[in-house]
């Protein structure tokens, strides 16, 4: 929350998130209904339960729903957290993204996967996330932006010629233009993973533009899951690669499916150290 007065804000930040499916067998009997059994691990170095100022809060859900008979069911509860000693990659302040480290054993690739997975004659794997694999966020941004942008051409043309309203004008065309290169960021951005035994390449091309940034597989330390993208509650997940040199190299992934990033960077992992 931030601002003043009557122009108080509030924003939410994810900075972890996890969820399970209780398949109807699951479930235990209780003496009120059927109960629900929930254990989530949370990640070292997770940020405790803040809320002495009311401007600054961490706080920690847990969000539940169900498909029954009728109406579908749905409940929110806070949950206490206590803190603990910071792991690694936790921001000491304590609510910025989590950098979150991988699974033992990371889950097999979804069947739904956008991944595409290419072996190379030379040895090793290639990992090409295409552009367009989170239609959803592009269109919804995109629509956004076009309500957005066209506030400066309302403010120009049923405003007189004074320099105040072409300011305001200026000021919000500025933040158009940016919400515009975010969606088109987000639909056209394609990522392309080569991971071999002798290094990591990473290459992003957006609109007929390509970077690259290559590594020694001997450098790459660790490999983690970070919020790199929110859309509403819907976070969307980057690959960080913590370099032993000192550093890290960001993987653009944008994946919604939190399983499909662990997959995705326990398979990196495996492709470099073959």
């Amino acid at each position: 929350m931030n601002g003043s007065g009557n122009n108080r804000s509030t924003h939410e930040t994810i900075v972890w998130q996890d969820e399970q499916t209780v398949p109807p067998e699951g479930l235990l009997p209780g003496p009120q209904g059927p109960i629900v059994p929930v254990a989530f691990v949370l990640p070292n170095g997770a940020p405790a339960t803040r809320d002495a100022d009311p401007r600054d809060r961490i706080l920690w859900r847990l969000q539940a729903s169900a498909v029954v008979p009728g109406v579908d069911y749905g409940g929110q509860f806070e949950v206490p957290v206590l803190g603990g000693a910071p792991g690694p990659g936790a921001d000491p302040g304590g609510h910025d993204a989590l950098s979150v480290a991988l699974p033992a054993e990371a889950p097999a690739k979804p069947q739904e996967s956008c991944v595409i997975v290419e072996p190379l004659p030379e040895g090793g794997t290639c990992y090409v996330l295409p552009a367009g694999r989170n239609p959803g966020a592009a269109i919804g941004l995109g629509a956004f932006t076009l309500v957005f942008g066209s506030m400066p051409v309302a403010i120009i043309v049923f405003t007189a010629a004074r320099i105040i309203p072409f300011l305001f004008a200026a000021v919000f065309l500025g933040f158009a233009l940016l919400l515009a290169f975010l969606t088109l960021y987000i639909a056209f951005l394609s990522t392309r993973v080569t991971a071999a035994p002798g290094r990591l390449a990473i290459t992003c091309r957006l609109l007929g533009l390509s970077w690259t940034r290559s590594v020694a597989a001997s450098d790459v330390r660790e490999l983690r899951l970070k919020v790199g993208m929110q859309a509403g509650m819907t976070p969307y997940y980057d690959l960080i690669v913590e370099l032993a040199s000192g550093g890290r190299a960001t993987i653009s992934a944008s994946l919604r499916d939190r399983r499909e990033a662990e997959w995705l960077a326990g398979a990196i992992r495996c492709s470099l150290s073959r």
